[in-house]
């Protein structure tokens, strides 16, 4: 957070109220969706095709208890439809269901599962993050994108934004790893045929190019754009970034 009088301003007209309206940056939860209140907005993303291997893998893999039948990896085509007729068949992944009954319920289409499933374009519209078209949207560039492949180096751009944008120079806490994936439910090498690319693309094209990620499964870190530095001096000869 940056500038406490953009935000009093928003929550409270009434210039003596200021006082009262203020909170503690890390108090003020209302004060994030804010568009002009001083703060940087963190999003975090995962590629596509891993989400998907993720979420199979921790819900559906070896579960027998599930509706439709999808507990092996020799379903997960069937699992990767069901996916894209949530997309097209339903409104589901456009704002989450209070109430969920629907044909597609019965072949394993739960809320979890659509939970899970659903872009992260479509959790941020939710959040007043987003517009119709992220492409003519300002605030995209505003934001601060943390992928999950590059997560170290992502927050360390994020922390010399934090400090030269908002003058908070602390570093950031690390995170974590946890539940990786152990070698007996390890994503097979085989498992994405050019249909299931094509069907993830649709789906998930939005967040593809939102997060520069490849459309090939092959290439699970996002894109980074060339940088050339180009230098005339003997000693510090020009290098590609």
């Amino acid at each position: 957070h940056k500038d406490s009088t953009d935000v009093t301003r928003m929550l409270e007209p009434n210039p003596e109220a200021y006082v009262r309206a203020w909170l503690p940056p890390h108090l003020c939860t209302v004060c994030c969706r804010a568009p002009a209140a001083g703060r940087l907005h963190i999003v975090m993303a995962r590629n596509p095709y891993s989400r998907l291997v993720s979420y199979f893998r921790m819900r559906l893999l070896g579960n027998g208890e599930r509706p439709g039948g999808i507990n092996s990896w020799l379903h997960f085509p069937v699992f990767v439809r069901l996916v894209e007729q949530l997309r097209n068949e339903t409104m589901v992944y456009e704002g989450l269901p209070v109430a969920w009954d629907h044909p597609l319920k019965a072949l394993g289409a739960d809320k979890d599962l659509i939970f899970h499933t659903r872009p992260i374009a479509g959790w941020m519209r939710s959040a007043g993050l987003l517009g119709l078209s992220h492409e003519a949207d300002p605030a995209v560039d505003s934001m601060q994108f943390l992928h999950l492949e590059t997560l170290k180096e992502d927050l360390a751009v994020t922390e010399r934004r934090l400090c030269m944008e908002f003058g908070h120079c602390i570093a950031l806490p690390p995170l974590p790893h946890l539940h990786t994936a152990t070698a007996k439910k390890a994503e097979p090498t085989n498992l994405w045929s050019p249909e299931l690319q094509q069907a993830i693309v649709r789906v998930y094209q939005e967040d593809l190019r939102l997060f520069d990620y490849a459309d090939n499964p092959q290439r699970r870190a996002p894109k980074r754009p060339l940088c050339v530095i180009i230098s005339a001096h003997h000693a510090e000869p020009s290098k590609i970034l």
